[in-house]
């Protein structure tokens, strides 16, 4: 009891002391730690306790002693909580600014998901800091899709540190968005040429090779990764596309269904490849029905294609561009025809450009709809006005024959 109150106090002493301004402007306000500290040891919840009390019991201020913030946070992000994480270094930083908190303040927004923030507070540290720090805010940019910067600061890190292969995978991944092909082949090699052991950077080697259209020489690296035990499905399918560029028919076909079994026959792209091999050597049956199956997998999501061209026709409809309304309409129904107010929409908008015939055809197809699935009741108002409008455009057909002569009535 009596670490509790002590704890209590601290925290009394604390709010306090710590000033109001913020010397990291950017810094979003937390709830205090001591305060959630306490909370935890009422409710005697498993958050380091003794560790945490201990420091609670130093006998030094709270108001200038940092370095018992710094460890509550430090302990704090061990056990993955970075909300208390952030509080805790927050506050050590507003007693104590140093460039060890600064790091960890930017690491814990950084694990947060504010990688702008994350920027900002390394920003000082980057001109003389190490690796650690240009890293971080090379990935910050990256996840904020700044690709051009997020290059440029892994390029550096390459230069200095090659074998920091997570680094050298990204870049090279980064510089194949842009098409740098060359460039990412030629930090690989800087790579290959000091540790040439490393499956995930022997891997995107290959692929680049492969891309580059150096199919012997891609040949060449899918085999070693196999030899040194990869098994993805990923190598194998380029193992078999490698193998087909180099005229080994039947072994590409035996990758490639290997690659096919490994990934359920759910990829459509394997079962493609797969199909057109199958087909070059003979098993024609095999390869048709790999084939079917690939472009039954490459077929768009209906209620997608249903939802997109639904809000289309609305815009369409907003500008009074009806033509245009009736042909996303229609295409919305070839996805789900059973949409049935669509159908009564299109009587409308037929009427609307005195398409009489349609404007029949599609009330029809309304009712004889809505009665085939039992929905005259969930759109009776509806109905009512399809015969209505039926009955209208029937009776101006009718009048419109009488006047061309077509009938005597």
């Amino acid at each position: 009891m009596k670490h509790i109150l002590i704890c209590i106090g601290l925290g009394v002493m604390t709010n306090m002391c710590l000033s109001s301004s913020t010397p990291l402007g950017m810094v979003h306000p937390t709830p205090r730690v001591v305060e959630t500290l306490s909370t935890d040891v009422w409710t005697g919840k498993d958050l380091c306790e003794d560790s945490l009390s201990a420091i609670c019991l130093e006998e030094d201020s709270i108001c200038g002693n940092w370095q018992s913030l710094y460890r509550m946070g430090c302990l704090y992000k061990e056990k993955g909580n970075s909300l208390q994480a952030l509080s805790c270094f927050t506050q050590a930083y507003h007693l104590h600014s140093s460039d060890t908190l600064r790091k960890e303040i930017a690491e814990t927004y950084y694990e947060r998901g504010y990688y702008r923030e994350c920027i900002e507070i390394l920003r000082p540290l980057l001109s003389d800091s190490g690796m650690t720090d240009w890293n971080l805010a090379a990935k910050s940019y990256e996840k904020l899709g700044i690709t051009d910067t997020a290059i440029m600061l892994q390029k550096v890190i390459a230069n200095k540190d090659i074998l920091n292969y997570k680094n050298l995978i990204s870049l090279a991944q980064n510089l194949l968005t842009i098409q740098e092909n060359d460039i990412a082949l030629q930090f690989i090699n800087a790579y290959t040429s000091i540790d040439s052991t490393n499956l995930s950077v022997n891997g995107l080697k290959a692929y680049i090779l492969y891309r580059q259209g150096e199919y012997s020489k891609a040949l060449y690296g899918y085999q070693k990764l196999k030899a040194m035990g990869d098994d993805l499905v990923s190598t194998n399918y380029y193992l078999g596309l490698s193998y087909a560029q180099n005229d080994s028919l039947g072994r590409a076909y035996d990758c490639l269904a290997h690659a096919a079994e490994q990934s359920k026959r759910q990829n459509p792209h394997i079962l493609a490849q797969l199909g057109i091999i199958s087909i070059k050597i003979g098993f024609t049956q095999e390869g048709i029905h790999n084939i079917d199956s690939a472009i039954e997998l490459l077929q768009p999501d209906k209620s997608m294609m249903v939802s997109l061209y639904n809000a289309q026709a609305s815009a369409y409809l907003q500008i009074r561009k009806y033509t245009e309304a009736i042909a996303k309409f229609k295409a919305s129904l070839s996805y789900n025809p059973n949409q049935l107010r669509l159908y009564y929409q299109l009587a409308y908008l037929y009427g609307l450009q005195k398409d009489t015939a349609n404007e029949c055809r599609y009330c029809r197809l309304f009712i004889d709809k809505a009665t085939t699935n039992n929905q005259l009741d969930t759109y009776p108002l509806l109905i009512e006005a399809a015969k209505q409008r039926l009955k209208d455009a029937e009776k101006a057909i009718t009048i419109e024959r009488f006047f061309k002569g077509e009938t005597k009535e």
